[in-house]
């Protein structure tokens, strides 16, 4: 399989090290991961079709990672805010419920239930 050379993209060294470090250290993202991996290779002239191949990825992914970082640079690669609902609960709600369900359930109930769950938040 052929795969045609892409313009390389200009990436600075600062931006270069971040990126770098983002696929280095344990708790990246993985999306995250990846993206910074198609800016690198993106920035080494790999082409197009070879970078997604090599990740995993759609050509198209390759091809919006790649516009993403050209019009906004680093900031480009953070997640965008998406259409739909607003979430009902805010991650402090989510949190809370996460610490409440790994104690043991109150009164002397052996395991959770609905009504467990709702005598506790009462």
């Amino acid at each position: 399989m052929s795969f045609h050379a892409a313009p390389a993209l200009v990436v600075n060294e600062a931006d270069r090290a971040t990126l770098r470090a983002m696929v280095r250290a344990p708790t990246s993202e993985q999306r995250a991961v990846t993206r910074a991996r198609i800016v690198l290779a993106s920035a080494d002239g790999t082409a197009i079709a070879r970078v997604a191949a090599d990740l995993g990825v759609t050509v198209n992914t390759v091809k919006l990672w790649r516009r993403r970082y050209e019009r906004m640079g680093l900031a480009g690669l953070a997640e965008a805010a998406r259409p739909g609902r607003p979430p009902t609960y805010s991650r402090a709600d989510r949190d809370r419920i996460i610490a409440v369900t790994l104690e043991p359930p109150t009164g002397g109930a052996t395991h959770w239930s609905a009504a467990a769950s709702v005598s506790a938040s009462a």
